[in-house]
Formats: C-alpha cells, structure tokens, sequence
C-alpha cells in the first residue's frame, strides 16, 4: 500500500525532471481518484509540462531499463534515471508510471498509488487477532 516518503519522492523526483526538461513553460499538477473500493483507494497524478515533447523512440528509452539514454542531453538522462526509480516506488505501492508526449500538449509524467483506506469515524478500527 502507499507510503507517504514514497509519494514525496515521486511527486518531487517527476516535477523536478518537467522543470529542469522544459525549462520556463508552465507545470500542472493534477489529482484523481482512478479507482475505488471499499478499503483502498488507487489515486493518480499527472505532471503536465507545456513546450516540451518526446518523440515514441525517446520515450521507449527513458522507461526502459535503468541505463542511461546513450545520446541526447544530459536533462534527458537525468529524467530517465529519475523516472526509473520513481516507477520502482510507484510498483512498491502496487501502482504505475508512465509518460505521454504530443508536440502540442507537451510531456505528461503521470503516477498511480494504491492507498488503504481509515474506516469512518463512527465505524471501529478493524482488530488483529
């Protein structure tokens, strides 16, 4: 299940790579719930940077294994490290990460957690036994 340090080092790690990747142009953030049942909850978060893109080939090799990208500029190797290990953490909490590109919407680092859920106020806490 989710962890909060986890969720932090994601959050931080992908909005520090849209930044430094795209430089000036404005960061999103949005939050959903993409999924809920009766004592979890699956929540997602996209980063969305406008005026940067990647094309399908850069995409494959930032999310492929943890190597560095062989070409390109350093920005683009240090968002495929920082990107493996934030997909690592997000597996911990039986989520994903992932990353779109269109050349007029620009880059989008999306991740998803599972989170358990507290029981209401009025319900008692469930007991180890």
């Amino acid at each position: 299940m989710g962890d909060a340090n986890r969720l932090r080092n994601i959050v931080l790690s992908c909005a520090a790579r849209a930044v430094g990747v795209a430089g000036t142009s404005r960061l999103e953030m949005r939050l959903s719930v993409a999924e809920r049942g009766v004592d979890y909850m699956v929540l997602r978060l996209d980063l969305c940077r406008a005026g940067a893109s990647l094309d399908g080939h850069e995409i494959e090799k930032l999310m492929g294994d943890p190597v560095q990208p062989d070409s390109g500029v350093g920005s683009w190797r240090a968002l495929g490290s920082g990107l493996w290990i934030s997909r690592a953490n997000a597996r911990l909490m039986h989520g994903e990460l992932g990353l779109d590109s269109d050349p007029v919407r620009g880059l989008n680092v999306w991740f998803t957690a599972r989170l358990g859920l507290l029981p209401a106020a009025d319900e008692p806490a469930p007991t180890l036994q």
